[in-house]
């Protein structure tokens, strides 16, 4: 399942154009907020405890959307699935029902109800990587509410952690109880052979350059 059709089952009634641009209908206002959205533009008035009317235009309307979620967030509930294939209609349901569910098939490893002595703070977000530490009194799980992909990669106080495939489509991980140091970076298998290819063979230009100006040696 590609991003954009995890968006369009999760959330509803949506479209998305020949150029890229996604546009949404009705108010999935439970979905966004887990998606970590933290402003919504509307042609219209909306009626809705969930948002708050923060700005007025000529032919729109801003609201916030309360409770909103850092980039990086601890989950509430785990809800545990059997199959893969059940885990979008799971998590469409338990949006409704928890406050920040994390639904997948972790094999037992945790209970349903998470604490709620967990914190994510000195969160750092660039392009392709994050960084923040965690606290909880025990193991939990976080969400990151990014594309899962394999090119992501999550260290824990320098050791390598496992990503996990939570809410159908998006990044979750595993969080050991105490104040741990986390990073997340995002790195092209490809554009990294690619680039030590080029050192390499430029490298081996220098040294043929070097080897034609030195006298007395002859180039086989």
């Amino acid at each position: 399942m590609d991003y954009i059709n995890f968006i369009k089952k999760a959330y509803g009634k949506s479209h998305v154009t020949a150029n890229g641009i996604l546009f949404l209908f009705n108010g999935n206002y439970d979905f966004l907020r887990l998606m970590n959205v933290k402003y919504i533009v509307s042609d219209k008035l909306l009626d809705d405890q969930r948002l708050t009317l923060v700005q007025t235009g000529h032919k729109d309307f801003v609201y916030s959307v309360n409770n909103n979620l850092q980039r990086v967030y601890c989950a509430s509930d785990y809800v545990a699935v059997k199959k893969n294939s059940k885990a979008l209609p799971t998590f469409i349901n338990a949006m409704e029902q928890y406050d920040r569910p994390v639904v997948a098939n972790f094999a037992g490893q945790f209970t349903s109800r998470l604490t709620n002595n967990c914190t994510i703070t000195q969160l750092k977000v660039f392009v392709d990587k994050l960084e923040f530490i965690t606290k909880a009194d025990e193991k939990t799980l976080i969400t990151i509410p990014y594309n899962y992909h394999a090119n992501w990669r999550a260290t824990i106080d320098g050791q390598e952690g496992v990503l996990l495939r939570g809410n159908a489509q998006l990044m979750t991980l595993a969080i050991p109880e105490g104040e741990h140091e986390v990073k997340l970076l995002y790195q092209n298998d490809k554009e990294v052979y690619s680039s030590l290819l080029k050192i390499f063979v430029a490298l081996l230009f220098i040294g043929m350059l070097l080897l034609r100006s030195r006298p007395g040696l002859v180039m086989m």
